[in-house]
């Protein structure tokens, strides 16, 4: 729906905004992560009590939820499984290892 906006195939419009993406990552990952290790420490998250109850030894968190885009058309009644919470989960990570936790979120 969002490429018919810009007039360009589907297709066309994936394989540019994945393009986009894989561009600005490298970027954006050293802004908001890499540049926080050299601000918060370990040290300083423990003495300061600011770590996560689940999971103490992660420096940062993030919360992603996935959502099917290519819903049936019709009404919302038919639509609203496409909008469900099951699909959410949580990693927390640390730069020294690839993943840490997996966190399947409870409905």
């Amino acid at each position: 729906m969002v490429a018919r906006i810009f007039k360009v195939k589907t297709p066309t419009f994936i394989k540019t905004i994945t393009g986009f993406i894989e561009v600005v990552t490298r970027k954006l990952y050293e802004e908001w992560v890499t540049s926080q290790l050299k601000v918060t420490t370990m040290r300083a998250l423990v003495t300061s009590g600011h770590t996560f109850n689940n999971f103490p030894c992660a420096l940062y968190a993030t919360d992603v939820t996935f959502q099917q885009s290519n819903r049936p058309s019709g009404s919302m009644a038919e639509a609203i499984p496409f909008y469900s919470a099951k699909h959410k989960f949580e990693i927390g990570s640390d730069l020294s290892e690839a993943e840490s936790d997996t966190t399947q979120m409870p409905r």
